[in-house]
C-alpha cells in the first residue's frame, strides 16, 4: 500500500521540514476559515441575498459534509494517499474560491458555496491524520503544530475587523448601495 502520510521516524533536519510544512499549512488552511466562516455571510449579503438564502447557503454543507466527509475519509484511509486528497482538495478549493468571487445570485452562489464549504472541511481531519503520522514517525509536538492553525484564524478575523473599521473612519464605500452597515466590506471588497 502506497502510504503518503508520513515518511520512515527520523529526527533532526527531516523533522524540522516536516513541523515546519505542517505548521505553515495549518497556518494557511486556518487563514481562510478565519475569513470564510465568520464573514461569509456579510458577504452573501453584500451579494444580494436574503436572510433565508444565507441560511440556506451556510446550512447546506453543515448537512453535506455528514457525508463526503467521511467518505473522503475512507478512500484515504484505503489508499493511504492522505497528502495528495489534501493537495487536490486544496486547489480544487481554490478554484472554488475564484469562480465564487465572480458570481452573482442566489443559485450560482449555491452550487460553489456549498462544494467550496465541504472541500475546506474535508481537508481538516486528513491534515489531522498526516500530523498524526508525523507525531508518531517524527517525535513532533502536535500542539505546537496547530498552535499555528488557531493563531492565524484570530489574527484573520481581528484584522479583518480592524481593517473594516479603518475603513468606516476613512468613508470608504466597498458595498454595494443600500447595504452599507460596516460589517465586513473590507472582506466584501476582497471578494
Amino acid at each position: 500500500m502506497n502510504r503518503d502520510v508520513a515518511g520512515p521516524p527520523s529526527h533532526g533536519a527531516a523533522a524540522a521540514d516536516y513541523r515546519l510544512r505542517l505548521s505553515t499549512f495549518y497556518g494557511a488552511l486556518f487563514l481562510i476559515l478565519g475569513i470564510h466562516l465568520p464573514f461569509l455571510p456579510v458577504w452573501l449579503d453584500a451579494r444580494g441575498l436574503t436572510a433565508q438564502e444565507i441560511a440556506i447557503v451556510t446550512a447546506a454543507p453543515l448537512v453535506l459534509r455528514v457525508f463526503v466527509t467521511p467518505a473522503a475519509a475512507v478512500f484515504a484511509d484505503r489508499t493511504g494517499r492522505h497528502r495528495s486528497l489534501v493537495n487536490i482538495l486544496a486547489l480544487l478549493a481554490l478554484l472554488l474560491a475564484l469562480l465564487l468571487s465572480q458570481m452573482h445570485g442566489f443559485w450560482g452562489l449555491l452550487l460553489l458555496a456549498v462544494p467550496f464549504a465541504i472541500t475546506l472541511s474535508t481537508i481538516m481531519p486528513l491534515t489531522e491524520t498526516i500530523a498524526v503520522a508525523g507525531v508518531r514517525a517524527h517525535g513532533l509536538d502536535y500542539g505546537r503544530m496547530r498552535l499555528w492553525g488557531s493563531l492565524s484564524f484570530v489574527a484573520a478575523g481581528f484584522s479583518l475587523r480592524l481593517a473594516d473599521r479603518q475603513d468606516e473612519r476613512g468613508g470608504g464605500d466597498r458595498m454595494p448601495a443600500g447595504r452599507r452597515r460596516g460589517d465586513g466590506r473590507v472582506c466584501v471588497g476582497a471578494a
